[in-house]
């Protein structure tokens, strides 16, 4: 699959991954707006806020329901928000984007073996270690996305949602240490790797983190003097727990480089401050871009630097 990717097949995985990220994307808007007021996920069911009627089954077809019911409820007629069909198709976009991505540019040289056969150079991937580490980055990548929604709301994400990603991002490569992205020595993932890893992604996530943390509580300060200590809806979570969190699953690089885009995309955006009123911030929102353009850059120049 490596070299030739997407074929046929390859596409119609992309499409299927896609419809299930779109599914994903629908139970994420459940959980940006549940989360934060402390509901269960699971009851009760999907309704309509305003009048409280269970949504049909044939209602909550991810996208194309906001459509045909044309933003509106099938029964109350109240107006449904543009941005739960946006959100299901960011998050569609995110797992077939991120899968074309990472299965044709592998991460790095190990996953992969040289052969020769009669001559003819062929290249073999490790398809489950793909797949897996696949599925790693998407857990990092929707939690980014999820508190920055819940930022963007003026909710500051709750510890119960960094708590479980952060737990699997820290315990699971030391099972599977070919998940961890090498990137302190060119040589296959090991246990040691995967606890170096580990340990030098939480110190920097840390860091920046809280940096990050404090230099946005000030920016935020400027941008809205409303905004106070006891503010719940500051910009310090999403920072602080972002950053972390992409330490952990990418290492200390990645938590540097996110650092740096996400402040770069902050100063291009700088002159638009007058519309980031409170509760809304931005920056959850382009740490999750930041820590993207990371892994996809890494995916596309990883071969390059490999040779």
């Amino acid at each position: 699959m490596y070299g030739d990717f997407p074929t046929v097949a390859g596409w119609m995985l992309i499409l299927w991954l896609t419809l299930i990220g779109a599914a994903v994307g629908s139970f994420l808007n459940v959980v940006v707006y549940r989360l934060p007021r402390g509901m269960s996920l699971i009851e009760p069911p999907s309704h309509c806020p305003n009048c409280r009627r269970r949504i049909r089954w044939y209602d909550n077809v991810p996208v194309l329901a906001w459509f045909w019911l044309r933003g509106r409820c099938r029964d109350c007629r109240a107006k449904i928000s543009l941005r739960y069909p946006l959100v299901e198709a960011a998050t569609a976009v995110l797992f077939g984007g991120l899968l074309a991505v990472e299965l044709q540019w592998p991460n790095f040289a190990p996953r992969t073996e040289e052969l020769s056969v009669e001559g003819v150079r062929i290249v073999a991937s490790n398809m489950g270690v793909l797949y897996g580490v696949y599925l790693y980055h998407l857990l990092l990548l929707c939690t980014l996305f999820c508190a920055g929604l819940m930022e963007w709301d003026g909710c500051a994400a709750p510890r119960k949602l960094y708590f479980p990603v952060l737990a699997i991002g820290v315990l699971l490569p030391f099972w599977k240490p070919e998940l961890r992205l090498p990137t302190l020595w060119p040589i296959y993932s090991t246990r040691l790797v995967s606890i170096v890893e580990s340990l030098s992604g939480l110190v920097a996530g840390a860091f920046f983190g809280g940096l990050a943390g404090w230099l946005l509580a000030l920016l935020q300060k400027r941008i809205n003097p409303r905004t106070s200590a006891e503010d719940p809806a500051g910009t310090v979570p999403a920072a602080a727990a972002g950053l972390l969190c992409v330490g952990v699953y990418l290492g200390w690089q990645a938590a540097t480089i996110t650092a740096v885009t996400t402040a770069l995309l902050l100063a291009i955006l700088w002159p638009l401050r007058r519309f980031w009123t409170h509760p809304r911030s931005p920056v959850g929102m382009l740490l999750t871009v930041g820590a993207i353009t990371y892994l996809i850059s890494l995916a596309i120049l990883a071969p390059a630097i490999q040779l």
